[in-house]
């Protein structure tokens, strides 16, 4: 297939953006491993503090830390889905996937309408990144917070909170047993690779 420096451009630079996000999603999967095994049979009680406890143990080995890794990954995860769908969606390279990958776009648009949803968008846009929400222009209840934590994660209440919860959940973005890249978001960006390279496009960070 005939392809022109600036496609190799466009591409090369979602892609290396792309995988960018995929290192990120893998180390979020690595933290929530070290949470398990810090936490073992002690369980996992306190992922998000929202019962208004002020923390008093500011020093070093801090026990809430170890829960608030999981919180630390959890937002990173949260972060690296709308990072990923904009990308996808924002950055004009629609043409260009279709034309170069269109087996990696099928499977990103796929990602995208499962898991680029509006309770991401919103715990996104009014905690994670932004301390007001743009409708209320005030801070998000704690309530609006444990709902919005549920419906992303999948159960019915906070308070029961496992680690499997949290394996599920993040299964279908990377899980180190899962190298289907129709299931695996990270396999399915180096899959993007395999197909750009077959395509005749010199993937080259600039």
């Amino acid at each position: 297939m005939n392809t022109s420096s600036e496609d190799n451009s466009k591409l090369s630079q979602l892609f290396y953006y792309l995988q960018d996000i995929s290192l990120e999603l893998q180390a979020d999967f690595a933290i929530i491993g070290l949470v398990e095994a810090t936490l073992e049979a002690r369980g996992f009680d306190s992922f998000i503090e929202y019962e208004g406890l002020i923390t008093t143990e500011i020093k070093s080995g801090n026990p809430n830390t170890i829960n608030t890794m999981a919180k630390v990954a959890f937002h990173n995860i949260i972060l690296n889905i709308c990072r990923f769908a904009e990308a996808i969606q924002k950055s004009g390279c629609g043409k260009l996937l279709r034309r170069y990958c269109p087996n990696s776009q099928i499977r990103f648009n796929k990602f995208i309408s499962e898991y680029y949803t509006d309770d991401i968008k919103k715990y996104r846009n009014c905690y994670a990144t932004h301390p007001m929400d743009d409708n209320t222009k005030d801070f998000t209840p704690r309530s609006e917070l444990i709902s919005l934590c549920e419906k992303i994660l999948g159960i019915s209440s906070l308070n029961n909170l496992k680690i499997l919860d949290f394996i599920r959940f993040l299964k279908r973005i990377h899980h180190i047993d899962e190298k289907n890249p129709d299931i695996s978001l990270v396999w399915a960006i180096y899959e993007m690779s395999l197909e750009l390279e077959k395509s005749g496009i010199a993937l080259n960070r600039v």
